[in-house]
């Protein structure tokens, strides 16, 4: 429910953190559940994609629908990997991005997801 409201603009009680799975100087992936799917998924990466057009230095922003991942690959002397990030956390309606650490504690080990079902 609290993703539907975000989508349509209305008040959400908690943004979906954005993900920063990984970064290298150049190549950002990052990762959220909004960006799942070629319907919502699509629209939300498209968003992104219209946002970082024209930003000095991001070279190509790739979109995999099936796993709600995102990689922008950028000049690391001409764009900051951080305004990146939080440009694309706003662009797409999602909360303050999280460390691949953070991440991993809200989401749980898939181990211990497994022992637990």
């Amino acid at each position: 429910m609290a993703r539907e409201n975000q989508l349509e603009g209305g008040p959400a009680s908690a943004l979906e953190p954005l993900e920063l799975v990984h970064h290298h100087p150049g190549r950002l992936r990052l990762r959220a559940d909004a960006l799942i799917g070629s319907g919502v998924g699509k629209t939300v990466a498209d968003r992104v994609r219209m946002t970082l057009e024209g930003t000095p230095g991001v070279r190509h922003v790739r979109h995999s629908a099936r796993t709600g991942s995102l990689l922008v690959e950028y000049d690391p002397g001409l764009a900051d990997a951080n305004a990146l990030v939080l440009r694309i956390a706003n662009a797409a309606g999602l909360g303050e991005p999280l460390s691949p650490r953070e991440a991993r504690k809200l989401r749980g080990s898939p181990a211990r997801t497994a022992i637990d079902a």
